[in-house]
């Protein structure tokens, strides 16, 4: 473990609202804010919905991306689709290409959670995430 940081366990998220950031102790003093540590095992809770009824006309559904680092300052990001299909009509076309583009504090407005759970890595939580609130092109 490097000397900067703690073992903790921190709750980020909690009921659909953002509690805390994950920071190291120099960054939690930088933003004078609590010390949570570097982000190892991250567990979500599940939503209230399975993944057909979160589904809607019109879904785009992707399942893998490039990188999505947020700009640090304004929040901003973007993505290029790597393999994503469009819901529509009961039936899924395939996607080729594309991007999603956003800014955290509006895509983060309307999130949900499957019941639906997966664990791959580090990571346990749903395995379906529906974000509403971004801008998605391609062919």
């Amino acid at each position: 473990m490097r000397s900067d940081t703690i073992a903790l366990s921190s709750i980020f998220i909690e009921d659909g609202v953002f509690k805390k950031i994950v920071a190291t102790k120099n960054y939690a003093e930088y933003l004078k804010c609590e010390v949570t540590g570097s982000s190892t095992n991250l567990v979500v809770s599940p939503g209230n919905k399975t993944y057909e009824e979160l589904l809607e006309d019109g879904d785009i559904i992707a399942s893998s991306f490039s990188s999505f680092t947020p700009n640090g300052v304004t929040g901003a990001f973007s993505g290029e689709i790597r393999n994503a299909k469009l819901y529509t009509g009961g039936q899924y076309i395939p996607i080729k290409g594309g991007s999603v583009t956003g800014v955290m504090t509006e895509a983060m407005k309307e999130v949900y959670f499957s019941k639906e759970m997966l664990q791959t890595g580090k990571y346990f939580g749903p395995k379906y995430i529906k974000v509403c609130n971004v801008d998605v092109t391609g062919e």
